[in-house]
């Protein structure tokens, strides 16, 4: 965190109405573990609609023990209207966001970019939540709708803390495996890399903000722009 300076005109002493003051910054909320406590940030469409309310009632439960836990869900615009009244009044406490993918694709992408099986989606919310600034220095955990959040991943996030992101790998997956040779081409994949183990995207830990996350979104979100990648 940086360090507020206030400079003074006068003297210390001096009478200084404290409304001139500049506010302090609010604490970061903790979980019962002492963590900071994160955002929850997840997406959905209308075939995962039960999976979301799945999610929003694991999150509601957290909420029990730590009230200020906070959820952003993007969701598709082809989830009904009325559907989506129903679950802004059931949880009340989450922030509801639709995609913008009726307004096209983003600048430079492919015309179907935000088709669901692409995941351009992900990298979209990713980047937009990383470069909030109301969120900025805050600890985000993006979970899929389709995970469940039965207890906080301790070593997880604190790793996030101290490095500002964590990604975890699946040791069942090596990249080769998935790596087409256009993406190999396009993004100069080496050998080794191909032997290393896949990064599940399902679940990511970071610190929004400037920095290694941000970055990283950014060049991902471009290179997801091109069909071949």
């Amino acid at each position: 965190s940086r360090r507020r300076h206030t400079r003074y005109w006068r003297d210390w002493s001096s009478d200084v109405c404290s409304s001139d003051l500049p506010a302090a910054a609010p604490p970061v909320p903790k979980t019962a573990d002492g963590l900071e406590l994160p955002v929850l940030v997840t997406y959905a469409n209308r075939r995962f609609l039960s999976s979301l309310q799945q999610w929003l009632g694991a999150a509601a439960a957290q909420r029990q023990t730590v009230s200020q836990l906070k959820a952003i869900v993007y969701v598709d615009p082809d989830i009904p209207e009325e559907t989506l009244a129903a679950l802004k009044e059931k949880f009340s406490w989450a922030e509801f966001r639709t995609l913008p993918s009726a307004a096209g694709p983003p600048a430079g992408a492919f015309a179907d970019f935000w088709a669901p099986q692409h995941y351009g989606w992900k990298l979209w919310i990713l980047r937009e939540i990383c470069g909030e600034t109301a969120l900025a220095g805050r600890m985000i955990l993006y979970m899929d709708a389709g995970t469940f959040l039965c207890r906080w991943p301790q070593r997880w996030l604190l790793a996030a803390q101290e490095a500002g992101i964590c990604l975890l790998e699946d040791p069942r997956e090596e990249n080769g495996r998935w790596c087409s040779p256009a993406f190999c081409n396009a993004l100069d994949v080496t050998e080794a890399e191909k032997e290393e183990r896949q990064v599940q995207a399902a679940t990511i830990a970071f610190r929004s903000g400037p920095g290694t996350a941000c970055d990283l979104f950014e060049a991902a979100l471009e290179a997801a722009k091109r069909r071949e990648v």
